[in-house]
């Protein structure tokens, strides 16, 4: 198994990359399915909030959990992932 990454030097690059090019597959008609991030700054209440949309056309799902801004541990929602991997799976078929 290969494993590749990304990387960008702003905060957010290719997650907007990757939603612009979704958007114009689905402008051309291309079938695509999988989810795009969108993070939402919170300000002083602690770090970002992530929601992902699932491809073509369903819901945003916020993923991460508000833990509080002294929090270190893991952010992300195991049940809000589930939920999304589900739908994804769903839309595969």
């Amino acid at each position: 198994m290969k494993i590749a990454f990304t990387m960008a030097h702003e905060r957010g690059e290719i997650d907007r990359l990757l939603a612009g090019l979704a958007n114009r597959l689905l402008a051309a008609g291309s079938r695509i399915c999988g989810t795009i991030q969108t993070n939402s700054e919170r300000g002083d209440l602690g770090p970002c909030d992530m929601d992902i949309k699932v491809l073509p056309d369903g819901p945003v799902i916020r993923i991460s959990q508000s833990l509080g801004v002294a929090s270190q541990g893991c952010r992300l929602d195991p049940g809000a992932l589930e939920t999304a991997v589900h739908l994804v799976e769903q839309s595969m078929t």
